[in-house]
């Protein structure tokens, strides 16, 4: 049987993949951006581990979110241009002549202003 003693050690990036680490022991252990894909963690303690993403991968996490926000708010304000685009040419087809009397208060089309 192997020894899976790694107390205290600091094994950032380091890559256990597909090993059996029944038993182990990674207590107080630096683990951020350790592989253990395919790894059998039965029984294993993690007691005070720093996990998670590393800088660089966190950093890398964020600008892709940020470029995902940029283009999704692209691809609505394009939608919009082209749905207000489309709704004022219906509303210009149907030509209301200003010269007709019509209670008072009420809107011609003529008195709407699109902004797009």
């Amino acid at each position: 049987m192997q020894d899976n003693n790694y107390k205290g050690q600091n094994l950032r990036g380091h890559s256990f993949k597909n090993k059996d680490l029944t038993a182990g022991d990674f207590t107080d252990c630096d683990l951020r951006g350790v592989d253990f894909s395919g790894c059998d963690l039965l029984n294993v303690k993690f007691c005070n581990a720093k996990m998670g993403h590393t800088k660089k991968t966190g950093l890398a996490i964020l600008l892709f979110k940020l470029l995902l926000g940029f283009v999704g708010g692209f691809i609505v304000t394009i939608g919009n241009f082209f749905i207000w685009s489309i709704a004022r040419d219906i509303l210009r087809s149907f030509e209301i002549d200003s010269t007709i009397n019509r209670p008072m208060g009420s809107v011609s089309i003529d008195n709407i202003i699109f902004i797009h």
